[in-house]
């Protein structure tokens, strides 16, 4: 190359580096446009310069891609995927930026085909990134391969891909700092991992760190941030995850707020994303209202509907989530069914979950899912194919294994569904819901109010026909009362779990009462006095972490016990009607 050329080349390459960063804060198109003519003007110019050859194919593939984020067109991303491979060729397949870039570029677009294919390939270039880059690897290589990894495990199931992810995770995050460009990235990701492994294992260490990761990404986050979008969207998704586990009202209005300014994203699809947040939100937000106000539940399902139908309008119907999308809508239907019973909702429930069906295939991890949703519908609608839902329940139920979450959800549901026909007469039956419910106690990864909830079902199927699990089963319903309403929610979160058990606000011994009273039947009496304190008391309990007393502290130190004062009435706030005293503050 010459003088004359290569100094022409490095102005192209200058030029469209200046373009690109004045993108990345402007974003202004007519910058990425300039930016791509300059790159591929000097791809002619480029010689056999690896280090200039490199520079200009990261380039254009890097801006087609935002490119399409902005404007969603498959074939720029097509034509990022032909650069990268052409890069690779061009430079001998040695430069792991090129790799890091097709590795992010399959995997997006994967997620709009959902081709397989293209997410093994953006697995084997992220690989090679890492693998080439040596101690000076960058963080992002780690984020994007995390990324894929955790993504096929949606697909896959195999705990091999997710342990792969979560550990090019957690080094993407230890590989930068804080203020870092990278950091970002890496926390989304890593935040992710921890979702999952969370949903997989039920450690609530990892709930409590993808809740912090997100937390800092939540403190640097400006909305017009490139990745304002998919961040605004994984806080909304982990906090409907913390939700669906503990259960604080709090949650899920935070799912409302990040959800909702994620609705601003220039990208269509995280637009959808966040749009489904918000339906899930409203469904949750549905139930609750159940026992104050119908016509405020009603309202809130049917704007799970609506929005639900607009996030599955706004899924390109390649998009791999699409299945995803009609769950939701077929759950949102299903919360309006079981506030109204009407027949336009039933159908809705069937339709949706056979259209989410229809789009997988057959090998894939979402289709026992779908299997179980279904079953679930024909249990509340009770008619005459509840023993196909039931036979269905059990094919599902043996191939799974807990505590895996199918085979937990395929528990629950089929607890219901034999409870629903009936155990009167069918001792085989019987045995095996109350099987189920003890192998349910086991698993770390059901929140306690679901397992509260079939408990009860099965405790008042067997007492009826006098089964002694009975007895067993009302004690582990009473036993897990305080973990369902912790002394980590709000008053209102508490109040609410516990209704949602017994049906009205003012009470809470119900549960209580009859574990005692099936106790009694055994002619246990010492037992059924313990149940019956331990259950009618867990609200009081729970007030009593914040009540002490302070006599002896206050000779002491006055400052710290009216600090600890402070301190109760911030956690519950009936405990602010103790006064101060000592005059301190």
């Amino acid at each position: 190359m010459g003088h004359v050329e290569e100094s022409v080349v490095g102005k192209y390459l200058e030029s469209a580096t200046a373009l690109t960063d004045r993108y990345r804060r402007r974003r202004d198109p007519v910058d990425l446009d300039r930016a791509l003519e300059y790159l591929e003007q000097a791809l002619p110019h480029l010689g056999d310069s690896v280090v200039r050859t490199a520079t200009a194919y990261c380039g254009i593939v890097a801006n087609l891609a935002f490119r399409f984020q902005r404007r969603g067109d498959i074939a720029d991303l097509d034509r990022a995927v032909v650069f990268g491979e052409e890069g690779l060729r061009r430079t001998g397949g040695g430069v792991p930026a090129l790799h890091g870039n097709m590795s992010g570029l399959l995997r997006i677009r994967f997620s709009r085909t959902g081709n397989l294919t293209d997410l093994d390939r953006s697995i084997e270039h992220g690989q090679r990134a890492v693998a080439d880059g040596g101690p000076s690897v960058s963080p992002l290589s780690h984020a994007t391969l995390a990324g894929s990894y955790l993504l096929r495990f949606r697909f896959s199931g195999r705990d091999e891909d997710l342990n792969e992810g979560v550990r090019h995770a957690f080094r993407s995050v230890e590989l930068t700092a804080p203020g870092d460009d990278e950091r970002m990235s890496a926390l989304l990701v890593a935040a992710g991992a921890c979702r999952l492994r969370f949903q997989r294992t039920g450690s609530l260490v990892d709930l409590d760190s993808a809740v912090a990761y997100q937390s800092e990404v939540a403190d640097l986050l400006d909305d017009h941030h490139a990745e304002a979008g998919i961040a605004l969207t994984e806080i909304a998704t982990t906090r409907l995850t913390r939700y669906r586990y503990l259960g604080s009202l709090r949650d899920v209005e935070a799912v409302m707020e990040f959800a909702g300014r994620a609705l601003s994203s220039p990208d269509e699809q995280m637009r959808a994303r966040a749009l489904a947040c918000q339906a899930q939100a409203l469904q949750i937000r549905a139930e609750w209202q159940r026992c104050r106000d119908m016509e405020d539940a009603e309202a809130s399902a049917l704007s799970a509907v609506s929005l639900a139908k607009e996030a599955l309008a706004k899924t390109a119907l390649e998009d791999p989530l699409r299945a995803d999308r009609y769950q939701i809508l077929a759950s949102s239907w299903t919360v309006v069914y079981s506030l109204t019973g009407s027949s336009e909702a039933a159908a809705g429930v069937e339709v949706n979950l056979a259209a989410a069906q229809r789009l997988l295939a057959p090998d894939d991890s979402r289709v026992p899912f779908i299997a179980v949703g279904l079953a679930g519908h024909l249990v509340r609608l009770a008619d005459g194919r509840l023993p196909e839902a039931i036979a269905s329940l059990r094919a599902v139920e043996a191939a799974a294994h807990p505590p895996d979450p199918l085979w937990t959800a395929t528990a629950r549901t089929l607890i219901a569904a034999l409870v629903t026909a009936g155990l009167d007469g069918d001792r085989s039956a019987a045995d095996e819901v109350a099987g189920l419910l003890q192998m349910l106690a086991e698993v770390r990864t059901m929140s306690s109010g679901e397992l509260v909830i079939s408990a009860l079902y099965a405790a008042e199927a067997l007492l009826d026909i006098g089964h002694p699990a009975a007895a067993d089963s009302y004690a582990a319903a009473t036993g897990r009362l305080a973990a369902a309403a912790w002394h980590g929610l709000d008053r209102v979160s508490q109040e609410g779990q516990l209704s949602e058990f017994v049906g009205a606000t003012s009470e809470f011994s119900g549960v209580a009462t009859a574990a005692a009273a099936a106790q009694l039947e055994g002619a246990n009496p010492a037992r059924a006095v313990e149940l019956l304190e331990e259950g009618r008391g867990v609200l009081w309990s729970h007030l009593l972490r914040y009540r002490y007393s302070r006599t002896e502290l206050l000779t002491h130190n006055p400052r710290i016990a009216n600090r600890l004062t402070e301190i109760a009435a911030v956690l519950d706030p009936s405990a602010s009607s103790i006064p101060t005293l000592g005059g301190l503050s």
